[in-house]
């Protein structure tokens, strides 16, 4: 029988868990809300909004552009809401693996992101090519007798149809400026987000010092 889940719904407002793990050689960050199902009707949208923000290749995207190529904070730094969607609501959420000290800087430099993506439309470089990457390898997914099985069973699945990958690709093509700045306002909220660490930090975010070593005598 078809389980009754429970709706799940956003925070009432940012909160912060911190777990203190001493000896924890990186800091593991996280931060998000409750995402959306593979059936919304907005998917290739965000589909794109992802790779503008936090899933290009080659770490194109902002946040890896950013974090990892001009600030130093991280090799692999991410954000994305349509990877999770399933039949019921996946999660948006911000990755960063870095060192302790970064906290504090790592937690402003998101939500700066994540609210100039909501504030101000793409640039038109940035638009065309996350579409261009889109639109290429969503072809590529059917390059093999593989692929073809794993979109066949999306597409069960989902209800999606078979003229999905027509449907696909007019959706992605389709995407303008100003859908992905309505997008970001309607479905990223900073100030909604749950925000988890862990490592060598204190219940703020402050780095652990490091103990005393014992001379030898």
């Amino acid at each position: 029988p078809k389980l009754e889940l429970p709706e799940v719904n956003l925070p009432e407002k940012f909160t912060q868990k911190i777990i203190t793990m001493p000896e924890a050689a990186q800091l593991q960050f996280y931060m998000g809300h409750v995402g959306i199902r593979r059936t919304n009707p907005d998917y290739y949208k965000l589909l794109v909004m992802d790779y503008i923000l936090g899933t290009g290749p080659g770490f194109t995207d902002r946040l890896s552009s950013r974090l990892r190529d001009r600030e130093g904070l991280a090799y692999t730094v991410n954000a994305n809401i349509t990877s999770s969607a399933v039949r019921e609501p996946g999660t948006f959420t911000c990755y960063i693996g870095t060192d302790k000290e970064n906290f504090a800087r790592v937690k402003k430099l998101f939500l700066e992101e994540l609210n100039r993506i909501r504030d101000t439309k793409p640039e038109a470089g940035e638009l065309e090519d996350a579409k261009t990457y889109l639109l290429g390898s969503g072809l590529m997914r059917f390059g093999s007798n593989g692929g073809i099985a794993d979109q066949l069973l999306a597409i069960e699945r989902y209800g999606l149809g078979f003229d999905y990958l027509e449907k696909s690709q007019k959706g992605i093509a389709a995407v303008t400026a100003e859908d992905i700045q309505a997008m970001a306002k309607k479905y990223l909220h900073p100030d909604r987000m749950v925000l988890t660490a862990v490592g060598a930090v204190d219940e703020t975010g402050k780095p652990l010092k490091a103990a005393p070593q014992k001379q030898e005598k």
